[in-house]
C-alpha cells in the first residue's frame, strides 16, 4: 500500500487505499470487506478525502494523470480537475464553508473550488513541490509545503506570500500538522527522526526517536483526548507518540516489509490505526491503552515450517522462521512458551520432531556445517560431518525402529542415523536441477522422492542406491510433497506449478487423484487426518488453503487468507496455517 485515507460512508468507517500497482480501493473496517474500486490500474500516487455537504468523497492523482474527485456512495467520477501533470500531493479542505482541494506538483501549488472546478489560486515553485498539507493558522487558511531541495516553508493561502520557512536539513519532508493546546504545529520527517515545530514561531519543539528505518509517513489523531502521532517506516512497525511529552507510548508490530502509509479513524468510538505496506496487507489495530493486547512474543519474520508436538501433556506447536529462531506456542493459550535461537551467524534453522521431541537444525553461512540440537535441553546433539553448501533437511524416516534424516544436496541424497550421526548411505542423483524432494518408508525401505523442472517424480531406493521408478503427470515443476498413508498403504502428495494436486500410489505407481480448483501455483501440501479420513490440506499462490477429502477428491473447504500460506498443520481436527510471520487456527 502506498496511500491510505480514513473516511465515513453511511456512518460506518472505511479506508481508501491505494496500492503499488495504482488501484484505488475502499474498505469496510467493521467487516474488512473492499466495497469499492475507483476506476482501473493506473499510477495513482495521492488520495485524499473530503465531504462535499453529505456526501463523503475521494480525490486521486497519479504523476502522469488528471486529479479526479469521487463520490464514495456511488464510485462515479464527479469531477476531473485539470492539472495535466497529476499531483505529487494533494489534500481537501474547506475554505469560506466551500470545499476545495489543494495540489502540489513539478509546477507548483493549486487550489481548487471542488463545487465549480475551477483554479481559484496558483503559484509556482521552481523547484517543484513532494509534500504539503493544510493547516490552519491565526484563523487563516495556510498550505505547509516542501519542495524539491528539502526547504519547508508556510505559504499563506489568501495571499500566496510565504510566511515561514523552517530550519530544517535538506532531507526532510513535511508529513502533517497537529495541534497542541490550541497551537499548530508542523510534523517533519528526517530518516529515522520525526520533528515538531511550532508554527507561530518557527521554533524546533522536539524529536522523536525510537524508529530503527526511515520514517515514511506520519498523520496525527486523538487518544484518551490527548494529541497524538502515528508514524511508520522502513522498520515494519507502527508507533504512537503523545506530541505532549515525546514520549512513544505504543510500538504495534507485525507487518513483515516496510510500511509505506498509515491513517487514523474511530471504529465503534475507539481510536484505531490503519497501516499498509510492501506486505501487501492492511491492518487495524485498536489504539486504546486499555485494550491493547500484550505481545506474544511471536516471530519476527517468516514461518517456514511448523509440526505438532506433545510437550507436558499438552498439544503443542513447534515452529521454525526465517528470523533464524525455533519456537514452542501452547495451542490452548496461543502464548509461545519457549523460544530458542542459536548463536552464530546461521544460513537457516529448521525444525524437527524427531522420536516425538521437538529437534532443531541449523545450518552455518561460513562453514556451511550442519547441526542438530535438542529444542528442550539446548544440547548439541551431533554434527554432520562433511556438510556442503548447498544441503537441506528433505525429511524425517523411522529406519527399522531408529529416527533417520534424509538431506538433499551437492547432486547427492545422504540418510544419516539420528542416534550416532552416522552417514548411511550416499545416492547420487544425476542432476542438481530438483524442485523438491521428499522422504519416504515403502516396503520397509527408505525412499527418497526428487521433482525435476518438468513435473517428473523419481522414486529413489535408498539402500540400493538406485532409482526404481518414474511418475508422470504434472505437466509443469513440482513445488511441494509430502507423504501420506491411506489404507497401510504408503503414497505421496505434489503441489505443481500447474494448479493441481495429485496423489500417487507408490506401491503401483499410479496417479490415483488429481486435485483441481486452485487458481494458481501450489506451494503447500501436507496430509491429515479428520474425523478418522485421510485429508489434504493445500495452499496456493491464489491465496487460498483447501481441505480435501482423499477418499472421494471433494474440495470440502475453502479458506481465503491475506496471505500466501507457508506452512501448515493440524491438530484434533484444528487446522493452523502459517501466512508471513502470523499463525491462525480454524476449528471445524
Amino acid at each position: 500500500m502506498t496511500a491510505l485515507r480514513g473516511t465515513s460512508i453511511n456512518n460506518r468507517p472505511h479506508v481508501i487505499a491505494a496500492d503499488d500497482g495504482g488501484v484505488v480501493r475502499v474498505w469496510d473496517l467493521q467487516t474488512g470487506n473492499c466495497t469499492l474500486t475507483l476506476g482501473e490500474s493506473g499510477d495513482t500516487a495521492e488520495i485524499g478525502s473530503i465531504d462535499i455537504g453529505p456526501e463523503p468523497y475521494a480525490l486521486t492523482s497519479g504523476f502522469h494523470g488528471d486529479v479526479r474527485l469521487w463520490n464514495l456512495r456511488t464510485g462515479e467520477c464527479a469531477l476531473v480537475l485539470d492539472e495535466p501533470n497529476g499531483a505529487s500531493a494533494l489534500c481537501g479542505l474547506i475554505l469560506d464553508g466551500r470545499p476545495h482541494a489543494l495540489t502540489a506538483g513539478s509546477a507548483g501549488i493549486r487550489l481548487w473550488d471542488l463545487l465549480t472546478g475551477e483554479r481559484v489560486l496558483g503559484f509556482d515553485e521552481p523547484k517543484g513541490v513532494s509534500a504539503l498539507c493544510g493547516v490552519t493558522l491565526d484563523g487563516r487558511p495556510h498550505a505547509l509545503t516542501c519542495d524539491g531541495d528539502g526547504t519547508v516553508q508556510l505559504r499563506d493561502l489568501r495571499s500566496g506570500e510565504c510566511t515561514l520557512t523552517l530550519d530544517e536539513p535538506s532531507t526532510a519532508t513535511v508529513a502533517c500538522s497537529v495541534d497542541i493546546d490550541g497551537l499548530p504545529h508542523a510534523v517533519t520527517m528526517n530518516d529515522a527522526a520525526v520533528h515538531l515545530w511550532n508554527l507561530r514561531t518557527g521554533q524546533h519543539v522536539r524529536t522523536l526517536a525510537g524508529h530503527t528505518g526511515m520514517v515514511r509517513m506520519a498523520c496525527g489523531i486523538t487518544v484518551d483526548d490527548r494529541p497524538h502521532l502515528l508514524t511508520c517506516g522502513d522498520d515494519e512497525t507502527v508507533r504512537l507518540w503523545d506530541v505532549r511529552t515525546g514520549d512513544c507510548v505504543l510500538v504495534l508490530t507485525g507487518h513483515t516489509n516496510s510500511l509505506f502509509a498509515v491513517c487514523g479513524t474511530t471504529v465503534n468510538g475507539r481510536p484505531h490505526a490503519v497501516s499498509g505496506g510492501w506486505d501487501a496487507t492492511l491492518r487495524l489495530w485498536d489504539l486504546t491503552s486499555t485494550h491493547v493486547a500484550s505481545p506474544r512474543g511471536g516471530h519476527s519474520n517468516w514461518i517456514t515450517a511448523i509440526d505438532s508436538v506433545l510437550a507436558h501433556d499438552r498439544h503443542h506447536l513447534l515452529t521454525s522462521s526465517l528470523d533464524n529462531s525455533v519456537r514452542l506456542w501452547d495451542l490452548c493459550t496461543g502464548h509461545c512458551v519457549d523460544t530458542f535461537a542459536p548463536q552464530g551467524v546461521l544460513r537457516s534453522v529448521q525444525s524437527a520432531v524427531i522420536d516425538g521431541r521437538p529437534h532443531v537444525v541449523t545450518r552455518d553461512t561460513d562453514q556451511h556445517a550442519m547441526r542438530l540440537w535438542d529444542f528442550r535441553t539446548r544440547q548439541h546433539v551431533l554434527d554432520f560431518a562433511g556438510t556442503g553448501k548447498y544441503l537441506e533437511v528433505a525429511g524425517v524416516l523411522d529406519v527399522h525402529g531408529r529416527p533417520h534424516l534424509l538431506t538433499s544436496g551437492n547432486r547427492l541424497l545422504q540418510l544419516w542415523d539420528v542416534t550416532d550421526g552416522a552417514l548411511v548411505r550416499t545416492t547420487a542423483a544425476a542432476s542438481s536441477r530438483r524442485t523438491a524432494v521428499g522422504a519416504v518408508v515403502l516396503n520397509d525401505r527408505p525412499h527418497a522422492l526428487t521433482a525435476r523442472f518438468g513435473g517428473q517424480l523419481e522414486v529413489w531406493d535408498l539402500e540400493a542406491g538406485e532409482r526404481s521408478r518414474v511418475l508422470h503427470g504434472h505437466t509443469k515443476a513440482v513445488q511441494t510433497m509430502c507423504s501420506a498413508t491411506i489404507d497401510d498403504r504408503t503414497h505421496v502428495l505434489t503441489g505443481s506449478a500447474d494448479r493441481t494436486v495429485r496423489l500417487w500410489d507408490l506401491h503401483s505407481g499410479q496417479s490415483v487423484l488429481c486435485l483441481t480448483g486452485h487458481t494458481a501455483p501450489i506451494n503447500l501440501v501436507r496430509s491429515i487426518t479428520l474425523d478418522g479420513e485421510p485429508h489434504a490440506l493445500t495452499a496456493a499462490h491464489d491465496h487460498t488453503a483447501r481441505l480435501w477429502n482423499l477418499r472421494t477428491g471433494e474440495c470440502t473447504h475453502t479458506i481465503a487468507l491475506p496471505l500466501v500460506a507457508t506452512a501448515a498443520t493440524a491438530v484434533d481436527n484444528r487446522i493452523v496455517l502459517c501466512f508471513a510471520n502470523d499463525m491462525a487456527l480454524f476449528e471445524r
